[in-house]
């Protein structure tokens, strides 16, 4: 069996070696494979993505090797797809970032404040959490499923047994419910009259 040290003049090789011995559970070259290729690795994607982005996605493509026991198609070099990988993982990070700033906006369109007294952000914020806190554990759970953990309607309706339209509409009355709710809170903490206001139901 090779030494690590046997394709010291060709580090590809080297990597390659490594990977292989690595994915069979060999500690070792695990942990000397991990500076022969991350920090090479962050370099490239720190070209294309933002620094924190760029370290994270390079530490998490080894892991992801490493726990998947993926290795190159036979002929492609070590580092062209380490960088493929590292691409792709990249790219699926991208997409759920857009995807949770679009669903915290869609959030923050649903909670839109019209005819409310002018007030500091952050009392706005108190009132929204107070009446949060005020929902159904069901209802607040709903919430944390969609906006936050971003799972899609339909994976939440699968998951529940339901569907996919009886989840939507449900989402979209809680979100009536809060922003009548913190409208009302609001004015009452202003003492001003709400104009058109009726019980919501």
């Amino acid at each position: 069996m090779k030494n690590f040290d046997d394709f010291t003049g060709d580090p590809q090789q080297s990597c390659l070696l490594l990977l292989s011995r690595a994915v069979a559970g060999d500690m070792e070259a695990a942990t000397l494979l991990y500076p022969r290729s991350v920090p090479s690795l962050c370099a490239w994607l720190a070209q294309r993505l933002p620094h924190p982005l760029a370290e994270e996605v390079a530490h998490d493509t080894l892991l992801k090797i490493l726990r998947t026991g993926v290795q190159p198609p036979q002929g492609e070099s070590f580092l062209s797809w380490l960088h493929s990988v590292a691409w792709q993982l990249a790219v699926q990070r991208l997409r759920e970032e857009r995807e949770r700033m679009q669903k915290e906006q869609e959030f923050g369109q649903h909670l839109q404040l019209m005819n409310v007294p002018a007030a500091e952000p952050v009392e706005q914020m108190k009132v929204l959490a107070a009446s949060l806190a005020a929902l159904p554990q069901r209802h607040r759970k709903l919430l944390r499923l969609y906006y936050f953990q971003k799972q899609t309607s339909k994976a939440i309706a699968k998951a529940q047994g339901r569907t996919r339209s009886a989840v939507a509409v449900q989402i979209h009355r809680i979100c009536e419910q809060l922003r009548h709710e913190t409208k009302s809170a609001l004015h009452r903490t202003f003492q001003s009259p709400l104009p058109g206001s009726s019980q919501f139901n």
